[in-house]
């Protein structure tokens, strides 16, 4: 089991090196940040990840929500209209959403700075520990 931990740390570094190459994109053009980079950066960063009982909750970023869905197959995330919105909604600056994602920030650290509407244990189950 050691090793295999070992053997997948580099996935921590490459997770986090994607955070701050993006940080570092979003200071060097300014106002650039696409929301719809979520959709690949979210993917890529959360493929792991499983859960027993399937659980949505929206991210929004930008004025655009998408839908975070995570279930025993893995994630997928989309993106949907205002009247479709999940019942949990995150709203938050990008930066946060992909700390969170990336492990860097802790979900209740990332609600601290942002808005969450609607139950933390559904974002907990999405973006908690991997």
């Amino acid at each position: 089991m050691g090793a295999m931990m070992r053997a997948g740390s580099w996935l921590d570094e490459v997770g986090h090196e994607t955070v701050r190459g993006a940080h570092r994109e979003a200071e060097r053009c300014g106002e650039c940040f696409q929301p719809q980079w979520l959709v690949v950066a979210l993917e890529a960063l959360l493929q792991d990840k499983r859960a027993r009982a399937a659980t949505t909750v929206g991210v929004e970023v930008d004025g655009a929500t998408y839908a975070v869905r995570i279930d025993r197959k893995g994630l997928k995330v989309t993106f949907v209209d205002a009247d479709a919105r999940p019942d949990t909604v995150f709203r938050a600056e990008p930066m946060v959403v992909l700390g969170m994602a990336a492990g860097l920030l802790g979900v209740d650290e990332a609600i601290a700075a942002a808005d969450l509407r609607g139950d933390a244990e559904d974002l907990a189950a999405v973006f908690g520990s991997r």
